[in-house]
């Protein structure tokens, strides 16, 4: 009997807590499109974070928005929006899945994480985060359809709280003369090639500065023009480029003289947040083997001169035959640039037919991804031919192009007008498609190959333009 009782008493639990779930769906469905009701905040919300509430101007902030949600189906989620006046924010990277246990309770979170730099002194406020999405809820059409499980996605929007930071400026006391804005823990490497040469033949000085931080504003370390090394070298100015595993300056140097027997070192300065000081990284000098003399070659008249050589044949006889050794020389070198540059245009016109084909198979399974329905397909296809067109147009390995090419690569190469914002748009989408599980309709799929079409057109352009 008691075994009985206990087994009623669990089923009315059970029942009773499923009422209790459909009551508390339904009220999402009586607040779609608005802020989320009070009785569901605490199974529902939004979380922001910073790695630190105190930091340097110009440093380097790790930032999360995290929604939290207990026991509630949830599709359809758009990257949070975040109030940042004051700061620089670096793209949202792909969201993360996990679970989390807060005060006893578990719930599945999904992170967004990002960093940003502050531009401003003095005490600045970040966010609130806002988050869209569809909730899954009972379907509106009847307690019945309701409680066997019938379900409709209504859209929600929630806000996290704000945040107070602090923001230092950086010290004056200590600040190197060759400080240019580098905040974090940074590393020089330098390599120079080659260390034998001729006088008057470049080398080229490759700085790689790696670590963690910001080097927003921060030039490159280079070779500096100073009296004693202008004497040594035609010095150009450092060029920038950009990758996963740092910033990389490139330099070219060119000695004057057989002289020279070194580069001159080179230093890198930057402001370390943890220890609150300023720190300097010195590499150098770097030891050359120049081969060259200085001075221009003397002439020496011949003591005698004559008109015949030893067999009794004038001078002018061995001119012209080493004139007409020297046409047919000419014309040799011609014949055999004009072969290598018609054998180059066959090169060239065949890999642009080969990446001409590749293009169109690409967008034609787009348009088949599109007529299933195959979002996420459509999407990874998509995020393929950005990926290639990007790397062919900027000389990058593929594989490793994200949305953050748009900041590293793109407006740093001075590309401007729309085109950044259409790629950056587009990766976006492809995360939301791929990792969130985003739902777009036909209309925006067609909206997004006709961007894409228009992208790799301009890339094509601009790659045309940028050959030699």
């Amino acid at each position: 009997m008691h075994n009985h009782s206990l087994i009623c008493l669990k089923k009315i639990l059970a029942a009773s807590l499923a009422l209790l779930s459909v009551l508390l769906m339904s009220s999402i469905a009586a607040a779609a499109g608005t802020e989320l009701p009070a009785e569901l905040r605490k199974r529902m919300f939004l979380s922001l974070k910073t790695g630190k509430t105190e930091a340097y101007e110009g440093e380097r902030i790790a930032l999360t928005v995290t929604l939290y949600t207990e026991g509630i189906s949830v599709r359809d989620v758009l990257y949070p929006q975040l109030r940042n006046d004051g700061f620089s924010m670096a793209p949202w990277g792909p969201p993360v899945r996990r679970t989390e246990t807060r005060g006893g309770i578990g719930y599945d979170a999904l992170e967004f994480a990002s960093t940003i730099v502050p531009k401003e002194t003095g005490s600045l406020a970040l966010g609130p985060a806002d988050l869209q999405c569809n909730v899954l809820v009972p379907s509106s059409k009847g307690p019945a359809e309701a409680f066997f499980g019938a379900q409709e996605a209504h859209a929600v929007r929630l806000k996290s709280e704000g945040l107070s930071m602090k923001i230092l400026p950086l010290p004056t006391a200590g600040r190197p003369a060759d400080f240019h804005g580098a905040v974090g823990r940074f590393d020089l490497a330098v390599e120079i090639q080659p260390r034998k040469a001729r006088a008057g033949n470049p080398l080229t000085v490759a700085m790689t500065i790696t670590g963690s931080g910001s080097l927003d504003g921060a030039r490159c370390p280079e070779v500096h023009p100073a009296a004693e090394t202008e004497k040594a070298f035609r010095i150009y100015p450092p060029q920038r480029f950009e990758n996963k595993g740092g910033r990389i300056c490139e330099q070219i140097l060119v000695p004057l003289s057989g002289d020279v027997q070194a580069v001159p070192p080179i230093r890198f300065s930057f402001f370390d947040p943890e220890r609150g000081s300023y720190a300097t990284v010195r590499k150098g000098p770097f030891p050359l083997t120049v081969a060259g003399s200085p001075g221009a070659l003397s002439y020496r008249p011949q003591a005698e001169s004559r008109n015949f050589d030893s067999e009794g044949r004038p001078w002018g006889f061995w001119a012209l035959l080493l004139s007409i050794t020297a046409s047919l020389i000419a014309l040799a070198a011609v014949a055999y640039r004009w072969r290598a540059a018609i054998g180059g245009m066959i090169e060239k016109k065949m890999l642009l037919f080969r990446k001409a084909m590749r293009l169109k198979r690409a967008l034609g399974e787009a348009e088949r991804s599109m007529d299933r329905g195959d979002v996420s397909g459509f999407y990874t296809v998509v995020f393929r031919m950005l990926q290639e067109w990007l790397g062919d147009a900027f000389h990058l390995p593929s594989a490793g192009i994200t949305e953050d090419i748009v900041e590293g690569v793109l407006l740093p190469a001075g590309i401007d007008g729309d085109l950044p914002e259409k790629i950056r748009i587009l990766f976006r989408k492809c995360d939301q498609a791929r990792y969130a599980s985003f739902r777009f309709g036909r209309q925006e799929m067609q909206d997004s190959l006709a961007t894409a079409r228009d992208v790799i057109s301009r890339l094509r352009r601009f790659h045309g333009s940028r050959r030699p």
